[in-house]
């Protein structure tokens, strides 16, 4: 493998096994430097396009469930004192039920906040 081969790889990848195995497949497949660097370059498009794809899901599916969150807020806000009729049993199992959502609310509270605030305890709060 010549000098030039080597430093192509070098300047597309920085991980020492993917340095490897490119060179690996230049020598085995006897590829010259312009066909290398074609096809680093076809790599490197392809994993970029996949990188940005799963950003732009991830995006989506941030923007569904805070669409969510917002409609759950609306029904909770328009049905506040509704629950000041429920009896303590039927209290206790809303509570249950809406514990994994308070969680997960309190999980993004502390991911956005850092660790500079503990996250509330009384129902109140959240």
């Amino acid at each position: 493998m010549s000098w030039t081969h080597h430093c192509e790889v070098g300047l597309a990848f920085a991980n020492p096994n993917e340095i490897e195995w490119w060179l690996a497949q230049a020598e085995a497949e006897k590829l010259s430097t312009a066909a290398l660097r074609k096809r680093i370059r076809a790599h490197l498009a392809r994993r970029h396009r996949s990188t940005a794809a799963a950003g732009a899901l991830r995006s989506v599916e941030t923007f569904q469930m805070m669409r969510e969150l917002r409609a759950a807020c609306r029904v909770v806000v328009q049905h506040r004192n509704l629950c000041r009729s429920w009896s303590p049993g039927t209290a206790r199992s809303a509570l249950e039920e809406i514990q994994p959502l308070t969680d997960f609310i309190d999980a993004v509270r502390a991911r956005a906040l850092g660790s500079s605030s503990p996250p509330p305890r009384d129902i109140q709060a959240n």
